[in-house]
């Protein structure tokens, strides 16, 4: 891809949008770089471009950028319906971070892509964690947080590429061809930006149709995606918690894992030291092990990474027991399913669930018969606090609304008794109140240390 002299406007300056303004830059583009957003959050990357020789408008997007561009770079968060690309639609190319990189990429790099509606970061840090087990180099980046393009500013040759895919991204990918591909599960998400669930479920199932020929492909123990892929036929390789398969890996007791190649091949992983807990985990440890295997990795390096691996930041994550009370962050439960997931892992446990923030249009309805027995006290936060209490109301003993996260975790220890579990698990995306899931599991974190001062 020739960027010398091109004229390249980029959409959008968080991650993706200034890996993606440096990359042009350095190739020798024309760059401007254009956000809604000013002022001090994004002040530093600002001077950063400004070091480099890209152009940035602030605060606006200006038509006239829009009609100069010959390449236009839209960030993941960006929606696809801005009116300012109406005009330029058919008339310039439109991609994304994702695809930018994969394309300036070093083509002997080759790329395992992970995607789904929940555990698609786990999964791809775990992969990541066996493949340097087994003596592999590899980039572990995509949406999980740290951009492709990194990879190309730094001109490395990793063994191996992992990423994250989001939706929004494989929606602005048109040549990215990954080497091996996983779809985890579906469940409702994004509805504020798809018109339809089969339009968000079209996107995710489009990773399969970006691989490689003959590539394989992964896919967790989900329904919806079992019935949506068996057109990859003898690619397709399964992860099962409740039966053999023929080609995939398998939950063949609580604490023993089978993998098979298709062709005869058997091998056993022990999970019995495993270091993170829940059904969900040990969903993703399968998913992990299977991914692993379709990228070569040896069996030991492989059993390493399954016996290392520590959990992601704001994902279950126990932040401190006080008085009897355990409080976990999981502040990147963003949808329903996932906070469902997390739930289940609380059997016999009493729980004080943080929920809220910014409704993504999906519906709040599959939580009813989790919430049921296990949360005590649902405490609601944020724009969606009054869609949650609609919908949750009726199967959980008492609903308090707290408006600010701060304000949950005060209530949240008044209440709470010894045996009990507060958990941060909103159900909701963050941009309401915070600049990302992160963002909040730091305040989160704040708000519990700060219980006792």
């Amino acid at each position: 891809m020739k960027l010398a002299g091109l004229g390249v406007l980029v959409i959008g300056l968080g991650a993706s949008g200034r890996a993606a303004a440096l990359v042009c830059a350095e190739g020798g583009a024309r760059v401007t770089a254009t956000d809604l957003r000013a002022g001090a959050e994004i002040a530093d990357v600002v001077a950063e471009l400004d070091d480099r020789g890209v152009r940035t408008v602030l605060g606006r997007h200006d038509a006239a950028d829009f009609a100069a561009a010959e390449l236009i770079v839209i960030s993941p968060g960006v929606p696809l319906d801005l009116p300012e690309l109406e005009s330029k639609r058919d008339a310039v190319e439109l991609i994304g971070e994702l695809e930018l990189a994969s394309r300036l990429l070093d083509p002997a790099v080759p790329l395992a892509a992970i995607t789904g509606s929940n555990g698609k970061s786990t999964v791809t840090e775990w992969l990541g964690e066996m493949l340097r087990g087994a003596g592999c180099e590899a980039f572990v980046g995509g949406n999980l947080g740290r951009p492709l393009c990194d990879l190309v500013l730094e001109g490395g040759r990793p063994d191996w590429a992992v990423v994250e895919v989001s939706s929004y991204q494989l929606d602005t990918a048109s040549r990215f061809a990954p080497q091996v591909a996983a779809l985890l599960n579906l469940s409702p998400d994004h509805l504020d930006r798809y018109p339809s669930l089969d339009a968000y479920y079209a996107s995710k199932l489009s990773i399969f149709d970006r691989l490689v020929p003959e590539a394989p492909g992964l896919i967790g123990p989900d329904a919806e995606v079992e019935e949506r892929t068996r057109r990859l036929g003898d690619r397709r390789h399964a992860v099962s918690l409740e039966g053999e398969v023929r080609r995939g890996v398998f939950l063949a007791s609580p604490a023993r894992a089978v993998w098979r190649d298709g062709a005869g091949h058997v091998e056993d992983y022990d999970l019995g030291a495993l270091r993170v807990a829940g059904r969900h985990n040990r969903i993703n440890a399968l998913c992990s092990l299977g991914l692993a295997r379709l990228c070569g990795a040896a069996p030991e390096g492989v059993r390493r990474g399954l016996a290392g691996f520590t959990g992601l930041s704001h994902r279950m994550q126990l932040v401190r027991e006080r008085e009897g009370v355990r409080f976990f962050d999981d502040s990147k439960g963003t949808n329903a399913g996932a906070v469902a997931a997390g739930l289940m892992g609380f059997d016999g446990e009493r729980v004080l669930l943080i929920a809220g923030g910014k409704d993504k249009g999906t519906g709040y309805d599959e939580l009813a018969a989790v919430v049921r027995g296990r949360v005590r006290v649902l405490l609601l936060i944020g724009e969606a606090a009054g869609a949650l209490e609609a919908a949750l109301a009726a199967f959980v003993p008492e609903v308090v609304r707290c408006e600010t996260l701060e304000r949950a975790v005060v209530e949240a220890g008044r209440l709470a008794r010894p045996g009990d579990a507060v958990l941060l698990s909103p159900a909701c995306a963050s941009f309401d109140q915070f600049e990302d899931y992160r963002a909040r599991g730091r305040a989160f974190v704040a708000a519990v240390e700060g219980l006792d001062s």
